[in-house]
């Protein structure tokens, strides 16, 4: 997704804790490399393991993580690799957050 599908739009990266089961959510200024990779630095450990989509923002991380993507073109799950947890935590609450970040 570009930046110019934002308009009227927060856009919102989250982490789910699957140990901990605990899900930390935060609204980005834009959705670039530069963006979620600052989310990932300020909110995940190092040494931890990442599991996102296949998007390419997240194909450089710093190698103290480790970093497994799962293809939606091809598959939604492969294993313990998919976002599914946290994407359905964020669709649920996207348009409560919408309408407190961007048009109230």
């Amino acid at each position: 997704m570009g930046d110019a599908a934002l308009v009227n739009k927060a856009a919102v990266w989250g982490v789910l804790d699957r140990e901990q089961r605990k899900v930390r959510a935060m609204v980005v200024p834009k959705v670039n490399r530069a963006s979620l990779q600052t989310a990932v630095l300020d909110q995940v450990a190092p040494g931890s393991k990442i599991y996102t989509d296949e998007a390419k923002v997240y194909r450089s991380l710093p190698k103290e993580y480790t970093h497994e993507f799962v293809n939606h073109v091809e598959k939604y799950v492969n294993g313990r690799v998919h976002t599914n947890g946290l994407e359905k935590l964020l669709v649920a609450s996207q348009a409560r957050i919408e309408r407190h970040l961007c048009c109230s």
